[in-house]
């Protein structure tokens, strides 16, 4: 304690109240409405059910989400990310249609098939003693562990090729949505003050809205055990 303390006594501290501590650990946030959709939007499933959205939802078309990133002018995906995700693309259509000639209906055509080359070998007299015929039984398991494993690839491609190139892209994305919102409300407010009117989200942060709520990274992405081709997953985003 200094001499001039030791006279005069201790200086006066003020004192801290309720609001001051509220006002130290809160930031204002200048988008009330677009903090509190995100908020919801990202919280629990009883909070993503009720998303603070003022008004009905808009109807959107594919032109909306178009114009959302054309305002950003963000580039969503590198030239040469979209060239990996289309060779990705290709390689697991080729994987899907190898697999649809080993679908449940095709086994009676394989089965007919057999009998069919059976009966022409015969017809042209050919020694037919060492051809077996695959019962069905036999056919049906074989048919189902090819396309268990031409999924098991659709799988694995999914999870450790597409879904890391694809989710910095949806990430992206959301990141433009949420400040065109922020835009959107900053604009709004600013209208409605000058018009000496009470604030109510526009239609424009009401479409974007509604875009984030349908496109979140969560419903983009395949599950565990599920699989997506790169155009499904970035369906609407990004044309591949």
């Amino acid at each position: 304690m200094s001499e001039l303390e030791k006279l005069n006594g201790p200086a006066e501290t003020p004192l801290v109240t309720a609001l001051d501590v509220a006002q130290a650990k809160t930031q204002f946030d200048p988008c009330p409405q677009t903090a509190a959709f995100y908020n919801a939007l990202r919280g629990t499933p009883a909070q993503r059910r009720n998303l603070p959205i003022d008004g009905k939802a808009v109807p959107i078309t594919p032109q909306t989400i178009e114009a959302i990133v054309w305002n950003s002018a963000e580039v969503l995906a590198a030239p040469e990310v979209l060239d990996q995700l289309r060779a990705i693309e290709a390689k697991m259509v080729a994987v899907t249609k190898t697999c649809e000639r080993y679908g449940v209906t095709k086994v009676s055509d394989y089965i007919n098939q057999q009998r069919d080359e059976l009966h022409a070998k015969m017809q042209a007299g050919e020694d037919v003693s060492s051809v077996v015929l695959e019962s069905r039984e036999a056919v049906v398991h074989s048919f189902a562990m090819k396309r268990h494993g031409l999924i098991a690839m659709l799988v694995k491609t999914t999870h450790e090729e597409v879904i890391p190139l694809v989710k910095p892209i949806l990430e992206r994305f959301e990141r433009v949505v949420e400040q065109f919102m922020r835009e959107q409300e900053e604009h709004d407010q600013t209208m409605c003050d000058g018009f000496g009117l009470a604030y109510r989200p526009g239609l424009l942060w009401r479409a974007a809205a509604t875009v984030a709520s349908l496109n979140t990274i969560e419903r983009r992405l395949p599950a565990v055990g599920n699989w997506g081709k790169p155009s499904q997953i970035l369906e609407g985003i990004v044309q591949l």
